[in-house]
């Protein structure tokens, strides 16, 4: 209610609104606000005080938490090569993605297999001549999630993921599935990565989808 024109600006540039979301937001603030008695901020103030105490000792221990993942992780091998797959330095989406995988060598027969797993692929099943391809809900949701992250981070600085990311969206899909889309490639790559115990060449991925593309020019990227 107290809120005047010039501090909204500033806030609305700190978090990067645009003029016509700043505008249409500051149109809603304006609007008449339903009152709230005195006995009822009273307790509610003493509630939010005491939420925010609690809060600030939980967002500690999750960040002492982290902290202890990523010095463990960091002390593994396998850290050298898991960090190459280009998603920038973003806390424990490495740690928890190869915890997710494991490290049992006979873990995963093939990348289709990973790929079902993670939910990346969707199910097909065949009766007769129907054929029905429906979303694949039996899964590993925290992997599933963290493929959905890898592939979200590697659009900023993976080309290729990005163009495969642009033909997905430019067939009429929507974020979800291109993301998904994206998603299943990258664990084809993971799974050569988690196989032999190799880092991500992004040249290496180029020359392979070029070498792709040649024996099957009907096909897009791979």
């Amino acid at each position: 209610a107290a809120l005047t024109a010039r501090p909204w600006q500033r806030w609305a540039r700190a978090h990067r609104l645009s003029a016509v979301r700043t505008q249409a937001l500051w149109a809603i603030l304006q609007q008449p606000q339903l009152p709230v008695p005195a006995h009822v901020v009273r307790p509610k103030a003493r509630l939010m005080r005491a939420l925010v105490a609690e809060l600030t000792a939980v967002v500690a221990a999750v960040g002492e938490y982290r902290e202890a993942i990523e010095e463990f992780f960091a002390s593994m091998p396998t850290a050298q090569w898991v960090r190459t797959l280009p998603i920038g330095d973003h806390g424990i989406t490495a740690p928890t993605l190869w915890a997710r995988l494991g490290d049992a060598p006979e873990r995963w027969e093939s990348f289709r297999h990973l790929q079902a797993q993670a939910g990346a692929v969707p199910v097909t099943k065949r009766s007769g001549k129907q054929r029905v391809v429906r979303f694949r809900f039996a899964c590993d949701k925290a992997l599933r999630y963290v493929v959905d992250q890898v592939a979200f981070l590697s659009l900023r600085s993976c080309e290729w993921a990005r163009a495969y990311y642009d033909q997905q969206r430019a067939r009429g899909h929507s974020h979800r599935q291109a993301l998904r889309a994206l998603g299943a490639k990258w664990l084809k790559i993971i799974f050569v990565m988690w196989q032999r115990h190799a880092p991500y060449d992004d040249q290496y991925h180029l020359a392979s989808m070029t070498r792709h593309q040649l024996r099957h020019p009907q096909k897009q990227i791979a």
